[in-house]
């Protein structure tokens, strides 16, 4: 116990001595774990290296929200906002907007990302997660009129009406975030995966880690997606290593925290946590952005 004790104050110690960094979270799909591993990392940072941790949702589709997750799994510890968010309408943002007759430029997005992240500047936050919504190539949300734009073309919609892909939207902060890109874990997974990585590196993203939730494909599993797309990191873009990670199978999201509960146990477990702290180093090892 009490080299537990002093191992746990030198990571302590060592974090206060680290800078901080931003880091936005894409999912190479919609449902593919990226809410999880927002939670898994924000509790991690907060509780486990006790760092000062922030997370940023800058658009909201429906609530229950995200920052929820956040605010049970954080204890607390996790300064958790959410900018825009359309309450009533749990779909794409470039129809919540739409539907809620909410006009919602990237331009908006991003400003409002930035106004958010210098204005807490005095707090020294050491680990910012922002969670984008949905895929890579996901619509934003939807305004009128635009140049170049993506237009809504079907459905009964006006086509003054226009959006951007996720991808897209975030650019104007790409040269001040890491990217961590959570991979499809599923059947067909690898494609949408290697689809999204070369979405981000053709926009100038620089990729710190792909994560999946999931399906491993180790001791007899089926699925390999882990292996194939660390196997094109490195060979496609000369990587050292792949830095590609993965989770455990999670159990389901729980609303409330149940002593014993499944997820809570999930986080809390050796394995999820040894695989948080090789994120959070690869994150620290990364080239300051």
């Amino acid at each position: 116990m009490p080299g537990r004790i002093f191992q746990q104050g030198l990571r302590a110690l060592s974090a206060a001595r680290r800078k901080s960094s931003t880091t936005l979270i894409f999912g190479s799909n919609t449902d593919v774990g990226k809410s999880l591993l927002v939670s898994g990392l924000c509790r991690y940072s907060a509780i486990e290296e006790r760092r000062k941790t922030r997370y940023v949702k800058p658009v909201q589709a429906g609530l229950p929200g995200d920052q929820d997750l956040i605010d049970l799994y954080g204890e607390g510890k996790v300064h958790a906002t959410t900018l825009h968010t359309f309450p009533d309408h749990p779909c794409s943002p470039h129809l919540a907007s739409y539907l809620s007759s909410t006009p919602l430029k990237s331009k908006t997005i991003v400003d409002d990302l930035i106004a958010e992240l210098n204005s807490r500047e005095d707090e020294e936050y050491e680990r910012t997660f922002i969670e984008t919504a949905g895929g890579v190539l996901s619509p934003g949300p939807s305004w009128v009129g635009g140049e170049g734009r993506i237009r809504h073309r079907d459905q009964g919609i006006d086509t003054e009406w226009c959006y951007d892909l996720q991808g897209d939207v975030y650019k104007g902060v790409k040269d001040r975030v890491k990217v961590v890109l959570v991979g499809d874990g599923k059947l067909g997974g690898v494609g949408v995966t290697l689809s999204s990585l070369e979405s981000l590196y053709s926009r100038g993203y620089d990729v710190s880690a792909v994560v999946f939730v999931g399906y491993r494909g180790t001791e007899g599993g089926m699925m390999d997606n882990h292996g194939c797309v660390e196997d094109w990191m490195r060979g496609n873009r000369g990587e050292e290593r792949g830095r590609c990670f993965s989770l455990p199978d999670p159990p389901e999201m729980q609303e409330e925290k149940v002593e014993g509960g499944d997820l809570w146990d999930y986080f809390d477990s050796e394995g999820v946590k040894e695989v948080m702290r090789e994120i959070s180093d690869t994150l620290d090892s990364s080239e300051e952005v």
